[in-house]
Order: structure tokens, then sequence, then C-alpha cells
């Protein structure tokens, strides 16, 4: 897996976002643009994974021009890079896994056991 470069991470989330468009949209726009991602998707060897957190990652960017939401620093992003900075060799999505795994361990505990949907 090669990552594409950071200057076409605005366009894969833009790709990204048009072709999971809401349904009843014009489907020749958005089956044009999943043709174009998945031409990117093969060029740089990315699986959906990837796709979806590059383009999940640029809405979140202040600068981007498809969200107004604030970027702080959260603790996935935090998790992940220190999975990533051990140095293990293995897929992106064992990664992610792992990295919500290590949160929900840490984060499980923090809410009462038996709280229900409805009573939210």
């Amino acid at each position: 897996m090669t990552w594409p470069p950071e200057a076409l991470w605005p366009r894969l989330a833009a790709l990204w976002t048009h072709a999971n468009g809401p349904p009843g949209a014009n489907e020749g726009e958005r089956a044009n643009a999943l043709m174009h991602l998945k031409g990117l998707q093969k060029d740089f060897e990315l699986t959906d994974c990837q796709v979806a957190y590059i383009a999940e990652y640029q809405m979140l960017d202040p600068s981007s021009r498809v969200t107004k939401r604030e970027r702080a620093e959260n603790a996935f992003e935090v998790v992940l890079g220190v999975v990533d900075g051990v140095g293990l060799v293995m897929p992106f999505e064992h990664t992610v896994v792992d990295t919500a795994w290590v949160l929900h361990t840490y984060v499980f505990s923090q809410f009462p056991p038996h709280t229900a949907i409805a009573d939210l």
C-alpha cells in the first residue's frame, strides 16, 4: 500500500462523499464519482477502509471546504498514531480495529453497565 500524497486527499474525500451520497441523487454523477474513486484506489492500492479514513480525516480538517467543524486532537487519532508508531507490520484495517479495541477497553468502564438507548 502506498498512501496517496496529501494534496490528493481533498479529491479523494470529495469523490467518496459524492459516490456515497444520499439515495435518489443523480445516479449518473454518483456512478461517475465511484468510477474515478475506484481508479484512484487501484492506483494507490487503497482499501475501502483506507479511503473512508482519508475522507473522514479530510472532512474534519478545519481548512477543508467540506465542513466547518473544528479539528481538535481526538483520542482515536492519538491512539492510532501510537499503535502505528510501534512499528508493527500489519494491514491498516487491523490498526484501526486495534485502536478501537484499546479505546473501547479504556472507555467502557466509564459508563453505567445497564444504560439503555431508550433511557438516554
